[in-house]
């Protein structure tokens, strides 16, 4: 195994890396958007899907494992997700369907 990680962002940069009048990537200015929690938590591009939904006043949608494992396709429609961050391989075998 692996030695673990981890992150450590201080309260000033959240707040200037993450202006409300300037969102990430995805996030809509104009509305609340619906971010679909896909990457693990153990990754710190979960940290910018938490931090920078909650901070332009976004929704989480957050999956059960087995959703994500079995379906997840069917996972991101009840859930009404508007933004999902993931690899270019999982985006080729996702049926929007």
């Amino acid at each position: 195994m692996g030695t673990g990680r981890s992150l450590v962002i201080e309260h000033a940069a959240v707040c200037t890396g993450w202006d409300t009048k300037n969102p990430p990537a995805g996030l809509k200015r104009d509305g609340p958007s619906m971010v679909f929690q896909f990457v693990t938590h153990a990754f710190a591009v979960s940290v910018i899907d938490y931090l920078g939904t909650l901070i332009q006043g976004g929704y989480l949608c957050l999956p059960s494992e087995g959703q994500l494992q079995n379906d997840m396709a069917g996972a991101i429609r009840p859930l009404g997700a508007t933004v999902i961050t993931m690899t270019p391989s999982i985006a080729r075998i996702l049926d929007p369907g």
